[in-house]
């Protein structure tokens, strides 16, 4: 399931998002997710139309956007991107961030949008 979407002009392909604000219209204000502060990514940027809009997929297989996943689980990085290694908070540096399993590479370039129960680390 693909929904439009409002974003940033520094918001990319890739990036997983939010909801920031009130729907625009049928499109939904989006931002990049902060697993420093916030558990609640909706989806992945998949295509930008213009530099503030955007189609962000909520469901289902993501193709052409990857081409070098590793196979299995991937979760939001600290970046916004999926990363195939769970964060880790590392002592001194951040008190918490949540580890949100959100996608399972099912191939080298195809992902399928899974979103998991958040975990919240504590350093």
């Amino acid at each position: 399931m693909v929904v439009p979407g409002i974003c940033d002009a520094v918001d990319a392909i890739g990036h997983c998002v939010r909801v920031s604000g009130p729907e625009a219209g049928e499109a939904i204000r989006v931002s990049k997710a902060d697993i420093t502060v916030e558990r609640d990514a909706i989806g992945v940027i998949i295509r930008k139309t213009t530099p503030t809009s955007c189609d962000v997929q909520v469901a289902g297989i993501i193709d052409d956007i990857y081409s070098s996943l590793t196979l299995g689980w991937h979760w939001i990085a600290l970046d916004a991107t999926l990363s195939a290694s769970a964060p880790v908070v590392v002592p001194g540096t951040i008190d918490m961030l949540w580890s949100i399993p959100f996608g399972y590479a099912v191939a080298s370039d195809r992902m399928l949008l899974r979103h998991m129960a958040p975990m919240g680390l504590r350093s």
